[in-house]
């Protein structure tokens, strides 16, 4: 769990440097929060 959760954020640090894709970051910190609260 623990490992999938890295590779999420990692997956999410990458999108979030594509400043091509607000979406896509925006995204990422909805599910940064989400991950934070659980």
């Amino acid at each position: 769990m623990r490992r999938a959760g890295a590779d999420a954020i990692r997956a999410g640090l990458f999108v979030a440097y594509d400043a091509r894709s607000e979406t896509y970051t925006h995204m990422w910190m909805e599910t940064r929060r989400a991950m934070l609260i659980l």
